[in-house]
């Protein structure tokens, strides 16, 4: 693979790396808490928290599965199936961006973008 793919696919780890990291940023998750008080009058009250603090470390799973699918090809850049790895890691990355659209899919869709970037230029030039 071609010297440029090869930085592209560092690129597409530190895009799904700094997304999990915005994600775990501070106030990135809102809720609003809706209820009644003791004495029977309703409140809102609007939340804000880390997204870590408001979901544990069950979250750490979800987060890391993009940087471990972007890091596959990353390390394998030097091995004759890194287009492969490439290939298929794009395909998993733009799935999970599509799945998980709702919530947390769209931080990395630039990572799945450079993701196809990569696998092109490693198709269209020869080493």
């Amino acid at each position: 693979m071609r010297a440029s793919a090869r930085r592209l696919l560092g690129l597409a780890v530190l895009l799904a790396a700094g997304a999990s990291l915005v994600l775990l940023g501070p106030d990135s998750f809102s809720g609003t808490l809706v209820g009644a008080s003791s004495t029977a009058f309703a409140f809102t009250r609007h939340e804000t928290s880390p997204f870590l603090a408001a979901n544990r470390f069950a979250i750490l799973i979800p987060l890391s599965l993009p940087v471990g699918i972007a890091l596959v090809p990353w390390l394998l850049r030097r091995s004759p199936v890194c287009r492969q790895a490439g290939a298929v890691a794009a395909i998993l990355m733009s799935a999970w961006a599509l799945a998980a659209s709702m919530s947390i899919g769209l931080y990395y869709a630039p990572a799945a973008l450079v993701l196809w970037v990569a696998v092109g230029i490693g198709r269209m030039v020869p080493e």
